[in-house]
């Protein structure tokens, strides 16, 4: 038993990983993931059934918590370029379910950095 979750963790580190390093694509499907970790679909959708989101659920919530940091470190030029950065390529679309998520906009995101932009 501790032998597949173990195989299971080692797997779910590889996807975050790839994940990670390809945010901003767009076109991140679980078929894109699967084939770069040498796993099947069908086996990486098996993987977050074991978890409370789905795979597409949460690389959205990667997706908006890397923009949150973006825009909390004023760490870029535009909005636009924040959603690109992140992988939407529909900035409305970007900044409805930003807000819908964190409660403000992209653009009222509050700062971190001390000084005022």
């Amino acid at each position: 038993m501790s032998t597949s979750s173990s195989i299971q963790s080692v797997h779910l580190k590889r996807i975050e990983h790839y994940v990670y390093l390809h945010l901003e694509n767009p076109a991140l499907t679980p078929a894109m993931v699967a084939a770069a970790c040498h796993i099947s679909v069908r086996y990486l959708h098996k993987l977050f059934a074991e978890l409370p989101y789905s795979f597409s659920e949460w690389v959205k919530e990667l997706r908006l918590k890397q923009a949150n940091h973006i825009l909390k470190t004023k760490s870029y030029v535009t909005i636009d370029e924040v959603a690109h950065r992140v992988g939407y390529s529909d900035q409305g679309y970007f900044s409805r379910i930003y807000k819908q998520h964190f409660g403000y906009t992209p653009r009222d995101t509050p700062s971190t950095s001390a000084s005022t932009g």
